[in-house]
């Protein structure tokens, strides 16, 4: 009887420390990690391989905190690794399911509104939170959410701390030139200025296969043997150069950019870069240039006679005439007028369709054949590309209140220009006046 009760009060014993204690086990573990979620490496590329770089956890008391040794730079992808949940970017604002939801990722150590940079899914590409970190030592917070957006219960948040530098060693492609939305067509050529940092253009075939040198081929919409446009081997070429004209005519056409080595072979992962521009070699769209015309007076006319009065008026399409006095950055289809008189500008900045050239500054101008040209230019006074531009010779005719200010300003110019006449005037005054006292003299 001794002995059971012992035993008795032993169990009770246990059990109740059990009971005691489990809660606390249970809510520490929920509350730190409801899924398991835990940092499983850092893929880094080295020489076009992908190699694994070590995440630990420096803290054993804090399961959910880690770091690395290496330099993290925009190429790394971190992974991480959980379990009895499902983790996908594209469950962002879905109808919510159980079990189902994405990461959103957190500055610092703080999951507060203010320190949101994105959301991620299965893996964290750490070029896409690069523009909100800093040279040096900086710190995320990775937490688990729900499809809503909410945070998943039990709370699971891991942080992750290390060493950033922007500077990518691996191969790229930076389009300089031309914009999105560039035009090709038979008659209009693009500039093209392809930069490609940590990797050499070069025609080397001989050349052993390598991860920083090679050529770059340039598609049309998809990578596939019949669309491609030409093979490149300099980072600045004209569009007159190669055959763009296998593009077939469309508003929403893309130029795909792929680096490959000298054997001709893409990279893995694929080093591309994509520029959508407008094509109509064909010319079977309108594709929506920006275009000007003289509406009065009548081009059509043989015989244009135009004074300092006369309304001018143009029609402006598929562009916006600004004001460029306080911002001169360009802006795509937006710019202003500018108009010449015989090759000479008499109005850099005009944003008005109708005017007179009374209202421009064409100075004292003669009587006689004129040509008049109208230009869209950028809001720096940049040339489109294509040209935007009319004209139209008249016969200038200075209206009579021009006309009588002229022949006074003739007159006073003659007359400052010219004081000979009045030493002559002066001078036959003088002689008739002494001859006059002459002719007196005698008389008497």
């Amino acid at each position: 009887m001794f002995k059971l009760g012992k035993i008795t009060q032993s169990f009770v014993f246990v059990s109740l420390l059990v009971l005691t204690l489990c809660p606390v086990f249970s809510f520490a573990q929920s509350r730190t990690n409801g899924i398991s979620l835990a940092l499983a490496k850092l893929n880094q590329l080295e020489a076009g391989k992908i190699v694994g770089a070590e995440v630990f956890n420096p803290d054993p008391t804090n399961l959910n905190i880690y770091s690395t040794r290496v330099k993290v730079t925009p190429d790394d992808d971190l992974r991480y690794r959980w379990a009895g949940f499902i983790l996908d970017i594209k469950n962002a604002g879905t109808t919510n399911k159980t079990n189902n939801g994405f990461i959103k990722v957190f500055s610092g150590k703080e999951s507060s509104q203010d320190n949101f940079i994105t959301n991620a899914g299965a893996n964290l590409p750490i070029k896409d939170i690069k523009d909100k970190l800093v040279e040096g030592e900086n710190a995320i917070l990775l937490q688990v959410v729900t499809n809503d957006g909410k945070p998943f219960l039990p709370l699971t948040e891991i942080s992750f701390t290390f060493n950033y530098t922007a500077l990518s060693t691996l191969p790229g492609i930076e389009i300089i030139s031309p914009k999105a939305g560039a035009v090709l067509s038979s008659n209009i050529f693009q500039d093209f200025n392809i930069k490609t940092p940590n990797f050499i253009l070069e025609n080397n075939p001989t050349a052993r296969a390598s991860s920083t040198s090679g050529k770059m081929a340039i598609y049309w919409d998809e990578i596939k043997p019949e669309k491609q446009i030409a093979t490149i081997y300099k980072n600045e070429f004209k569009s007159s150069e190669y055959d763009f004209s296998k593009i077939e005519d469309g508003l929403d056409r893309k130029l795909i950019f792929v680096l490959k080595d000298s054997k001709d072979s893409q990279f893995k992962p694929s080093i591309t870069s994509t520029l959508s521009v407008r094509s109509n070699f064909r010319g079977s769209i309108d594709i929506g240039l920006p275009k000007l015309n003289f509406v009065t007076p009548d081009k059509s006319s043989t015989s244009l006679n135009i004074s300092e009065d006369d309304k001018i008026s143009i029609q402006v399409d598929n562009f916006e005439l600004v004001d460029n006095t306080t911002d001169k950055k360009p802006e795509d289809g937006k710019g202003v007028l500018q108009i010449s008189l015989d090759g000479k500008k008499i109005g850099d900045s005009l944003t008005k369709t109708e005017f007179t050239l009374g209202e421009l500054n064409i100075g004292n101008l003669e009587k006689g054949q004129k040509e008049l040209t109208i230009e869209l230019v950028s809001k720096n006074f940049e040339t489109l590309n294509p040209i935007a531009k009319d004209s139209i010779k008249f016969n200038f005719i200075p209206s009579e209140k021009l006309a009588n200010a002229q022949s006074l300003n003739n007159a006073t110019l003659d007359e400052s220009q010219n004081p000979a006449w009045k030493i002559v005037i002066i001078v036959l005054i003088v002689i008739l006046i002494i001859g006059g006292i002459a002719v007196l003299i005698t008389k008497a």
